[in-house]
């Protein structure tokens, strides 16, 4: 099932590998060699998954048994709903979280108790005001609308959850599903959310019980961070959109209309970071008023289920997403501005020398930490938000020096700054000065630079990101690039045109509860783990030796160790019989860091060397060492 799950494997595909491997096994092998057989070993695994359905008429939320729809009155027959695709469906969050827990491969990460000041949101302000005791946790949520078809515009809208005090490289491949919309129009998030919040008010007062091997704990969960793009983020908090009049979620500011090209458009001037800040006393105040006048008020069309979301606050607790904000945002629109050749006649305009700027691009060999490789200025429209990503952090400055003038070179590398700061593993309340000092340089100047008619909301959110920072950390703690890429796997869970959203539903909780099934299975066959493990969660991890510390990831490469590395060695107390050990390029440690070796070529001799520097655990060795690789 996990070769399946990993390969997106068709029920045809399917039905034919399990003929074939049903012709390789001796006659008499009890074998399910049909499509049917194979799933029916899986039944019951899934775990639960409900349907609540609506009222068709106003989309007030009906759950699960016929009533009276209280705001229109039509009666509700729930079959008919489900029947009619008037439904979302719910995942029970109680028992995702326990089969997170269960695992220990995954459990022993985890940063509570005294270890929660490890915790990448433990710098947030907001986060240490939380009751959180010893065995507590918090989770980030996000909801973002995916289309699963070209020809279409039937979409779907994942819930997505991920447990803050897991490290980063483990929390996102947990990621787990609090409800999933479908259908051809953006969802009721008032109706779409209230099983959430109703789930998550239980599990903040009453928590859950798991059992960590030994003793049976009980955890409560907040919530901490709801992540959104614009578009989204008014729809969670039932506000005007982003372009309309008092459009941004976190101050007052008033939009102006201005004349672009042949049309108008909405803009914020750079005056506006002076504008007076939301809260969220006031914000349920102009939600009162909204109502009653029938029409938004100060941007708010009416109340917010989150209202009830306890320790949930609709202004602080809702981020800026720098993934969209700024990545797919500010930077591409910068990027647009320097190349497009409506802008021509600009001083900023540079587009004359894209051949040159390419080749300085494609020039760059960026290690293989950097997801993508760099592609082409001319076809940057297509590029992904870590291509833009990259751009920012790494390229803009080195390829564009010399090209762009200098008061348009250094305005760049205002946000360029600081966004390397504000993605720093800890962020000071120095820094975070600075770096507001840095973003309000940046959009004042933006206006003086490329005029009032560009500055767009995104440009606007650069004034509210420090804030964030401050509340809950690093902008990386809560970007939307884990769940972005969880929408993308999900995407690959379904086949065909028909019941898309029971097919992902159906997968996605099957998936969840493969690695709680395949414990006991995997205990005494240590290859067979790594290889449900690279199908499971995508990566090879190799055995750890005998130490909870370190683990190494990738494949060990054999080396033979020459006099001066075992003298090194021998300095540690470590005496070998034999020169050769296992390298590996890289290992993680208990509390989720991960160490990697460098590679450095020598511009004269073009020698390759690979330098470590790792101190000793136990069974591991570290020291400082170079070792010559061949070309």
């Amino acid at each position: 099932m996990a070769h399946i799950i990993r390969h997106g494997t068709s029920g045809a595909a399917l039905q034919s590998l399990l003929k074939l491997l049903d012709c390789h096994l001796p006659t008499g092998t009890i074998f399910p060699a049909t499509q049917y057989l194979f799933n029916k070993q899986f039944k019951g695994t899934e775990g639960s998954i409900q349907f609540h359905a609506y009222c068709p008429k106003c989309t007030t939320y009906i759950g699960c048994e016929d009533m009276v729809c209280e705001n229109c009155m039509n009666v509700v027959c729930v079959n008919n709903c489900l029947e009619n695709g008037d439904y979302f469906i719910g995942f029970d969050i109680k028992e995702q979280l326990i089969n997170i827990f269960n695992n220990e491969d995954t459990r022993k990460h985890l940063q509570m108790g005294t270890k929660r000041n490890m915790c990448d949101s433990y710098a947030g302000e907001l986060y240490r005001k939380l009751p959180l005791e010893d065995n507590d946790i918090t989770i980030s949520c996000n909801t973002d609308g995916m289309q699963v078809f070209v020809s279409s515009n039937f979409g779907i809208w994942p819930l997505q959850l991920m447990v803050n005090e897991l490290p980063y490289t483990i929390r996102r491949k947990n990621i787990f599903l609090g409800g999933l919309c479908f259908g051809r129009s953006k969802p009721d998030m008032n109706t779409f959310l209230k099983p959430f919040v109703s789930s998550m008010n239980q599990l903040s007062s009453d928590g859950f019980d798991w059992c960590d091997g030994t003793l049976t704990r009980n955890t409560k969960v907040f919530t901490t961070t709801c992540t959104c793009d614009s578009p989204a983020r008014c729809l969670v908090q039932n506000t005007s959109q982003f372009n309309g009049q008092y459009g941004c979620s976190w101050c007052l500011a008033s939009v102006k209309v201005h004349s672009v090209g042949h049309g108008h458009a909405r803009v914020y001037p750079a005056g506006n970071q002076l504008d007076a800040c939301r809260n969220q006393t006031d914000h349920i105040e102009h939600a009162r008023i909204a109502v009653e006048q029938n029409k938004p008020h100060m941007g708010v069309k009416g109340p917010s289920v989150l209202f009830l979301l306890m320790y949930f606050d609709i202004i602080n607790n809702v981020v800026v997403d720098y993934m969209h904000a700024v990545c797919l945002g500010v930077v591409r629109t910068v990027a647009g501005l320097w190349l497009d050749s409506s802008n021509h006649s600009e001083p900023f305009y540079i587009g004359r020398s894209i051949e040159q700027l390419d080749q300085r691009l494609k020039s760059i060999r960026p290690p293989s930490e950097v997801t993508r490789l760099p592609a082409s200025l001319k076809f940057r429209k297509n590029w992904k938000a870590s291509e833009w990503r990259a751009w920012l952090l790494h390229y803009s400055a080195v390829v564009t020096a010399g090209f762009l003038p200098k008061r348009f070179y250094e305005h760049n590398m205002l946000l360029v700054t600081a966004m390397h700061l504000l993605l720093a593993k800890n962020v000071d309340q120095n820094t975070i000065q600075l770096c507001e000092s840095l973003l309000i340089a940046f959009v004042v100047e933006f206006e003086a630079l490329y005029g009032k008619e560009c500055m767009r909301f995104n440009i606007h959110q650069l004034l509210h990101l420090t804030a964030c920072v401050k509340k809950w950390g690093p902008v990386w703690v809560y970007s939307a690039f884990p769940f972005e890429g969880m929408n993308g796997k999900l995407g690959k869970m379904f086949h065909g045109t028909q019941y898309v959203h029971k097919q992902i539903a159906e997968k996605f909780m099957l998936i969840r509860s493969l690695p709680s099934i395949a414990v006991n299975a995997f205990n005494t066959n240590t290859n067979l783990k790594k290889y449900f493990q690279v199908n499971v969660f995508g990566f090879d991890m190799s055995e750890a030796l005998p130490n909870e510390n370190l683990c190494s990831l990738g494949l060990p490469v054999k080396y033979i160790l020459n006099c001066a590395q075992s003298n090194a060695l021998g300095t540690l107390g470590i005496i070998l019989g034999r020169p050769n050990v296992q390298a590996y390029r890289k290992v993680v440690t208990n509390s989720g860091l991960i160490l990697v070796s460098q590679v450095i070529q020598h511009k004269k001799t073009k020698k390759k060397q690979l330098v470590c520097k790792i101190q000793r655990q136990q069974n591991w060795f570290i020291t400082t060492y170079s070792i010559s690789l061949p070309e």
